[in-house]
């Protein structure tokens, strides 16, 4: 059933259409309005400030958990080099030690220490050694090569013929 729409004097007071007076909104003052709006933002900045701040503050303890565990590792990393070069030196200087040398020379190259009995002749030996020929300065390229226009080709046959001069 439909209700028909009845206009009662009492009410006169308030709004003659019902559907108007069910809209119609309720007055508040301006000023209240925009200090309750200003609250609203204020309020909004200040949550959105310390949201950022602890997003900035984890970021932060997460960076520093991952170069404590990377500073961890470096230092491990450190150590295993460490141990590997005293690894490394111990094992040089077993191999450079007296006893090895005395060791691999008397059994893999057949040496043997002398005694006072044995004795070793030094035997003068001549060297005989070509010398080139000198070539002077004031001489034109016969034809000889590149060689000999070398002034370090030149200084070495020099000093080969002084070294044979003064025998």
């Amino acid at each position: 059933m439909i209700q028909a729409g009845y206009k009662y004097e009492y009410y006169s007071d308030y709004a003659t259409n019902t559907e108007e007076a069910y809209y119609q909104k309720p007055c508040y003052s301006s000023k209240a309005n925009s200090l309750k709006a200003q609250k609203k933002k204020t309020l909004c900045k200040i949550i959105g400030i310390f949201f950022m701040y602890a997003v900035v503050l984890v970021y932060l303890c997460v960076k520093s958990a991952v170069l404590g565990y990377q500073i961890v590792e470096l230092e491990k990393e450190i150590h295993n080099i460490e141990n590997e070069n005293l690894r490394i030196q111990y094992l040089t200087e077993n191999s450079c030690s007296l006893e090895m040398v005395e060791k691999i020379a008397s059994k893999e190259l057949g040496m043997i220490k002398p005694d006072a009995r044995m004795t070793v002749a030094a035997l003068p030996v001549e060297v005989q050694v070509k010398a080139p020929e000198r070539i002077a300065l004031s001489e034109q390229n016969d034809g000889k090569g590149e060689k000999e226009e070398k002034p370090l080709y030149k200084l070495y046959s020099n000093l080969v013929f002084l070294a044979d001069k003064s025998r």
